[in-house]
């Protein structure tokens, strides 16, 4: 992917745009890579993840920054594994070599290490199923994302798919 020279980082900015006749500041956030020596930032084309699904659709500044809380230290997970040359990313050159075992690895140490707590873990779960598909509908990824919606803590499904048969049983009055 990169070396370890640089490290992802999340950026507040701020870009020109016109509305309605007029031109407006608009803040935003970009996901970059920063020189850990000069500290200088340059934006990664990651960032059109963020203004694509979040910003462009929900114009939140606050969704953005909390998708990109999540993205960029899962970024930097896997940067950190394959700097260390660890089993499952000695085959990692780019975001194209992503596989959903990198996503749950890094999940599973926020379990393990960080000690996230159940909600947090369900919305970094959510945040990184958008950002893998995402990379599969870009034609990023090499390998189609297959989640399965489990817990990380328990392994049991946390989401099961309801159809109108099973919605049928669960609201009918039993005899």
């Amino acid at each position: 992917m990169y070396n370890a020279k640089y490290r992802f980082v999340w950026k507040a900015i701020k870009y020109n745009r016109k509305q309605g006749g007029e031109i407006v500041s608009t803040p935003s956030f970009i996901i970059g890579l920063e020189d850990r020596e000069t500290k200088e930032v340059f934006p990664h084309p990651i960032s059109h993840f963020l203004y694509k699904k979040y910003h462009r659709n929900s114009g939140s500044v606050n969704t953005e920054l909390t998708v990109a809380q999540i993205i960029v230290p899962f970024l930097n997970f896997v940067l950190d594994k394959v700097n260390q040359e660890a089993l499952n990313y000695t085959a990692i050159k780019g975001l194209v070599d992503l596989q959903e075992c990198h996503a749950n690895a890094y999940l599973q140490y926020c379990v393990d290490e960080k000690s996230n707590k159940n909600s947090t873990l369900e919305m970094k779960e959510n945040f990184l199923s958008k950002f893998y598909k995402y990379l599969w509908d870009e034609k990023v990824l090499k390998h189609k994302p297959r989640f399965k919606l489990v817990s990380v803590r328990t392994g049991k499904e946390i989401r099961k798919r309801l159809t109108q048969k099973s919605l049928l049983k669960k609201t009918s009055i039993q005899k």
